[in-house]
């Protein structure tokens, strides 16, 4: 090493040192805002609906007596509804194709192959072999 780096690393030592000395002791430093919180979907379907359980909720309360109010407040609190709401209206639902097709469903059966090896599947019934994706008379699941 020069005689340079090693001047440069101990006046870095220094200067972090003091540095350090002024920091405050016991004080939390804020963190960022958050920032990987994405934007929430569907807000009017979910104001709306959101809207009318708190309606429904009134018209309820109305013919309660005043215990029977704190119940309900204390048992059902509106945050957690609102949160039910909200988890149903933003759940990741799968989309495309081939969901909730029984066997995968659609697909294209195989023929059954020739040979001596294969010569009880042709006995199978017809059910079984095209859950195993094979076909005597041709066609889809």
């Amino acid at each position: 090493m020069s005689g340079y780096y090693k001047a440069y690393k101990a006046g870095k030592f220094v200067v972090d040192k003091i540095v350090d000395a002024f920091k405050p002791r016991g004080v939390k430093v804020p963190k960022a805002t958050i920032s990987s919180v994405p934007p929430s979907k569907n807000l009017k379907k979910k104001r709306d609906i959101q809207d009318s359980v708190i309606k429904t909720k009134d018209k309820i309360m109305e013919s309660l007596s005043t215990e029977g109010k704190l119940n309900v407040r204390t048992k059902v609190p509106l945050k957690k509804t609102n949160k039910e709401i909200s988890k149903i209206y933003d759940e990741k639902k799968a989309d495309g194709g081939r969901i909730g097709r029984k066997f995968g469903g659609g697909t294209d059966l195989r023929d059954i192959p020739a040979g001596k090896k294969y010569a009880g599947l042709k006995k199978l019934p017809k059910e079984v072999r095209n859950k195993m994706k094979f076909k005597k008379n041709g066609g889809k699941i």
